[in-house]
């Protein structure tokens, strides 16, 4: 009777031997099928924080920056990445080529911009919001560039005089959003010294009520004498004005400033009035 007992107790033991396996056997497979090896990278060193530089070159122009990024002992990622503020808001710079890097100054705000630059492991990681050491790395301090270039690229330097024309666009009825189409209606001309500059608008999509457009004029100072560089000009308006109109206005001065001295931008503002 014992030796049925303990042959009974022996056979439940070696059952719950291998249901207590096979349980652990499909916990370790479920797991292992549940990650994508595909998606595992692995990094052994972390990537020490960069430096970046003016380059000055030839790259380095009134219409381009150059720059260039190198990392302490040769710790970096084997991907670069660009921004810049002048707002306190870091954006990313598309880089044009590498090592060394050219960025169009046309398109950033005239005066003073920042940018800093880092390393990254691989391109992906420029998404990620909190990436590791191993991922990308610290962020370079940042460095003081500076544009001469009016957002148009209109240069604005010592040598410069801008005459800057601001059309603001309202409508009659204060509609919020003003079509395309209706832009086509515009037509300016600028009279400088007896030379006459058409002006019409660049939008090619729909703006919203208030809208400015802006046309710059630029000259050189040059040779003034004693006397300085007098400037006239008239803006005359050949809308159609069965769809907007603004006042033509008048105006002239004169600049005693040499090519050594910083000329203030000279701005006036049209309100045109959009009929819709």
């Amino acid at each position: 009777m014992k030796k049925n007992n303990y042959l009974f107790l022996s056979r439940l033991l070696l059952a719950f031997i291998i249901s207590a396996c096979s349980s652990d056997s499909e916990t370790t497979i479920s797991n292992r099928t549940s990650i994508d090896k595909n998606e595992i990278s692995f990094y052994s060193e972390a990537l020490k924080r960069p430096e970046l530089f003016h380059i000055n070159k030839n790259i380095d122009t009134l219409t381009t920056w150059g720059f260039y990024i190198q990392t302490p002992g040769g710790g970096g990622g084997s991907y670069k990445q660009l921004q810049y503020s002048s707002s306190g808001v870091w954006r990313d710079v598309e880089i044009s080529y590498y090592p060394d890097i050219c960025v169009k100054k046309k398109g950033f705000p005239y005066g003073d911009t920042y940018f800093r630059a880092r390393t990254l492991a691989e391109l992906k990681f420029a998404k990620v919001e909190n990436p590791s050491i191993f991922e990308a790395s610290p962020w370079s301090e940042s460095l003081r560039a500076i544009s001469h270039l009016l957002e148009d690229g209109t240069p604005l330097t010592e040598r410069d005089i801008v005459v800057q024309l601001n059309f603001i666009f309202e409508t009659k009825t204060g509609i919020g959003l003003i079509e395309s189409e209706m832009f086509n209606k515009f037509k300016a001309e600028l009279i400088v010294n007896n030379k006459r500059y058409p002006i019409t608008t660049s939008f090619s999509t729909d703006q919203r009520n208030g809208c400015r457009y802006t046309y710059n004029y630029s000259t050189q100072k040059g040779s003034q004498g004693g006397g300085g560089y007098h400037i006239a000009l008239d803006i005359i308006d050949y809308c159609n004005h069965d769809f907007m109109s603004f006042p033509s206005a008048s105006y002239s001065f004169t600049v005693f400033d040499d090519a050594t001295t910083m000329t203030p931008l000279y701005s006036y503002n049209f309100n045109v009035t959009v009929i819709n």
